[in-house]
């Protein structure tokens, strides 16, 4: 099996094991849920960062967000100093399904690494470093 073969399988593994994790507690797919947590991480976002963040349209975001909203995983305030753009925070609901996915990935991380001895963790962060390298020259 390539390295690209590889990369793709524990791709496909992790998006597997997050779905289920999160099927478990939320009707939410990974895309709804990488937006919750995007939230959770800069509370107060407004609609058009969130569309810069993940690279979609703003008509795509807003549907997703009414959508979140409407199922109460999110609420949108007005800020007293500009009307024009609602800010965006999480619900305890939608906390919930972040704290979740978080823990679900901290685990399958886990998971992936345990089979290395901590030498071989160094080794594989180095050489990651390295590819990753490639991409951003």
């Amino acid at each position: 099996m390539t390295i690209n073969q590889l990369l793709h399988n524990i791709q496909i593994q992790q998006q597997i094991q997050l779905t289920s994790s999160l099927k478990a507690v939320t009707e939410l797919d990974i895309r709804q849920t990488q937006v919750l947590k995007l939230i959770a991480n800069k509370p107060g976002l407004i609609q058009k960062d969130i569309a810069d963040a993940v690279n979609h349209r703003a008509a795509s975001v807003s549907v997703l967000l009414k959508n979140l909203e409407k199922a109460g995983y999110l609420v949108r305030e007005i800020p007293d100093d500009n009307t024009r753009n609602k800010q965006i925070f999480l619900t305890a609901q939608g906390q919930h399904v972040v704290d979740v996915f978080t823990q679900t990935q901290t685990d399958i991380h886990a998971r992936l690494l345990s089979q290395l001895t901590p030498a071989q963790q160094d080794e594989l962060a180095r050489l990651l470093t390295l590819v990753k390298t490639g991409l951003t020259q």
